[in-house]
């Protein structure tokens, strides 16, 4: 992982979440986030980041800007990841994680 990055793709985060044995996929995170309240989960707004999450810092907005050939002008948002947010994910999914394990072993053994 690159430390001195201040911002990550959702893919980049995605696969440092593999290599912390943290299994899961774009859309699974992207679900997971609508689900727990860190991204918009209606039409318009779909996957953009929530009041909460900004205000924790966990995510940035990109955006671009293209003009197409009709003079059309086209604007393209999507999600950065944050590195706060990207400390906060892995701690989070790790917890989750653990959290997972337990319940499984008290079950099987209860």
């Amino acid at each position: 992982m690159d430390c001195n990055k201040d911002l990550f793709s959702v893919d980049e985060l995605v696969m440092i979440l593999k290599n912390n044995d943290i299994k899961t996929g774009h859309n699974k995170l992207f679900k997971y986030w609508r689900e727990n309240g860190y991204l918009i989960a209606d039409e318009e707004n779909k996957n953009m980041p929530t009041p909460r999450a900004v205000e924790l810092g966990l995510f940035k907005i990109k955006e671009n800007t293209i003009v197409q050939q009709n003079n059309d002008i086209c604007t393209r948002k999507w999600i950065m990841v944050t590195k706060n947010g990207l400390f906060y994910f892995l701690g989070h999914f790790s917890i989750d994680e653990i959290k997972r394990e337990i319940n499984v072993w008290v079950t099987k053994s209860g």
